[in-house]
Parts: C-alpha cells; sequence; structure tokens
C-alpha cells in the first residue's frame, strides 16, 4: 500500500511538470523567442514564468506537500492499528489458555470433593483378568466393551479424608464467588455433591447463588 501511494505522488508530480512545461513553452514558442530579441519582450516573459510560478508552481508543491503529509499520517495510523489488534489478538489467546488451566485445575478439585483424590490401575488385576479367561468373545471382539470391564474391575480409586472433602467443596465455592468464569461448572458440581453430601454443600451453593 505504502509504495502504491508513493508512485501515485511521483505520477502526479511528473505529470504536473509536463502540464507547466507545455504551459511556458507551447508548440512553435522556442523558436519565436529566438528570434524576437527585443528588451521588452524577454521582460514580459520574466513576468509569465513569475506569474506561473506564484499562481500554479508554488500552489501545486503546497498541496503535494500536504498529500504527501496525510499519506504518511494514514500509513502510520494503519500500522498503529494492525499493531493494536495483533496485541488484543495475543491478549485474547494468553487469556483463552489460562482460562483453560484454570477450569482443568478447578474440575480435578471436584474428584477430592468426591472423596476420591486420583484412580490407580492395576496391571495385576488386568493380567490376572486374561489368565482366567472371565471375558466373553464378544467383550474381546467389541473394544469400549473390552475397556469399560477392565476399568470398572482394575480401576482402584484412592479414598480421601471427610476434611479434605469438606474443604474442597468450600473452595470450590470460593473460587466460583471470585471468577466468573468458574460460577456455572461450580454450582452444576455442587448441584450433584449435594445428593450424596448435603452439609456443607448447600450451604456452599447458597453462597455462590447469594454472594456477599
Amino acid at each position: 500500500m505504502k509504495k502504491t501511494l508513493v508512485k501515485i505522488i511521483y505520477s502526479l508530480a511528473f505529470l504536473i511538470a509536463l502540464i507547466n512545461v507545455n504551459y511556458l513553452y507551447p508548440q512553435g514558442t522556442v523558436s519565436n523567442i529566438k528570434i524576437e530579441t527585443a528588451p521588452n519582450t524577454n521582460n514580459q516573459n520574466n513576468t509569465s514564468f513569475q506569474l506561473v510560478i506564484d499562481n500554479w508552481i508554488l500552489p501545486i508543491t503546497k498541496i503535494l506537500t500536504l498529500i504527501s503529509i496525510i499519506v504518511g499520517i494514514c500509513i502510520s495510523i494503519n500500522q498503529y492499528k494492525l499493531k493494536v489488534n495483533s496485541e488484543i489478538r495475543l491478549k485474547e489467546s494468553a487469556n483463552a489458555e489460562n482460562d483453560v488451566k484454570l477450569l482443568k485445575l478447578f474440575t480435578e478439585i471436584f474428584d477430592i470433593a468426591h472423596g476420591r483424590k486420583n484412580h490407580i490401575i492395576s496391571e495385576t488385576i488386568i493380567k490376572e483378568l486374561f489368565d482366567k479367561d472371565i471375558f466373553t468373545e464378544e467383550e474381546l471382539n467389541n473394544l469400549e466393551a473390552l475397556n469399560n470391564k477392565i476399568e470398572n474391575a482394575a480401576n482402584l480409586p484412592i479414598h480421601v479424608g471427610l476434611g479434605a472433602q469438606d474443604a474442597a467443596i468450600v473452595a470450590i465455592a470460593n473460587l466460583s464467588i471470585k471468577y466468573e468464569i468458574l460460577k456455572a461448572p461450580g454450582l452444576a458440581g455442587l448441584l450433584v455433591i449435594k445428593d450424596f453430601k448435603p452439609d456443607p454443600t448447600t450451604a456452599c451453593i447458597n453462597r455462590i447463588n447469594n454472594p456477599l
């Protein structure tokens, strides 16, 4: 864009120069000037030349200067907008990445609130399942059914104490109040926990719905 505008300005300047030459020296004028040697004719030509400079060249030069300044300002504004938009996109991308990390950590707290800290897959149990041939032919041919049976048999949850469970529920409520993005998932999770652990879940739900 910048190179195109510069070419336009140069083209305008060249066109104006051609117009000035044609105006000062129309066809056949040069030979006439050489023949006419009277001093008063030279003075008239000099006066005409000065009038052209004053009335045409100087105003056009000022206009071209103003146009170049305006073009420079437009280019600078456009570059500034591009820079600002780029910074905004980077900031939004960083915010989205932080939101994803926050939600991931937030959902991990629900495992503790449910009374389970982590899960262990027992390779020993899996080996015993295959050694004793407890899988049916249908399960062996259906990967999803096979995975479900192994998960139910070999997935061993690590339970946590009641204190850690209550602390996790309160922490979920506090985070849901502090961060708007966590409010909806926090309420959804606590409503599930409320069915088997109403205390202190009910109070935490009320706090989220009616913060101080």
